[in-house]
């Protein structure tokens, strides 16, 4: 199990922005305690490469990269995903970001997406991923 550290892109002064953790359950039960807020981004950030989080109480949405910023980016799809038209939106910078809805990821799926990410800092297998 390798450390992250997470940053709040939406509230800046967040007093867990920096806290590292070492286990998902620390992790997961953090962002659980976050659901309740308006759809926000987040990062969590390795050792090699980050996920960016859009964490909302409905849906979510994960992002893999490279710290380094190098391709390929991926996002994580949904079981339940549609291709039709429609958009989630989580903010950054109190911006409203629109995301395609077809990334929209139920919280199991987002938790299996951290727990992968912070055993292997890569994506996880049990997911389909696209890259963009």
């Amino acid at each position: 199990m390798m450390t992250v550290t997470f940053f709040d892109r939406q509230v800046e002064g967040n007093p867990i922005n920096g806290s590292k953790f070492d286990t998902s359950e620390s992790l997961i039960e953090t962002l659980q305690n976050l659901q309740y807020r308006e759809p926000f981004f987040c990062e969590l950030v390795g050792a090699v490469s980050k996920l960016l989080l859009g964490l909302g109480s409905q849906h979510s949405c994960v992002q893999y990269g490279a710290l380094n910023g190098d391709p390929p980016y991926l996002m994580a799809m949904g079981a339940n995903r549609n291709d039709e038209e429609g958009e989630l939106s989580f903010l950054i910078g109190d911006t409203a970001t629109p995301v395609p809805s077809r990334y929209a990821l139920s919280s199991p799926e987002l938790w299996t997406a951290i727990e992968s990410f912070m055993k292997t800092e890569t994506v996880s297998p049990r997911l389909d991923w696209e890259e963009i």
